[in-house]
């Protein structure tokens, strides 16, 4: 069961440009540095959205 899930959650990740559309319809958000990214593990890349106050 542990395999199945693991699957059907990756399914559910949105990509790089969806995370850069979530960025854009938030108020503030150029008060923050972003990054976004991918790591990959074996056949599965997986993606990643990073937030901090910019100085």
């Amino acid at each position: 069961m542990f395999s199945f899930y693991g699957i059907v959650s990756h399914l559910r990740t949105y990509s790089n440009e969806n995370l850069k559309e979530l960025i854009l319809d938030l108020e503030n958000a150029d008060t923050y540095e972003w990054k976004i990214g991918e790591v990959k593990s074996g056949l599965i890349t997986n993606h990643y959205l990073l937030a901090y106050p910019k100085k």
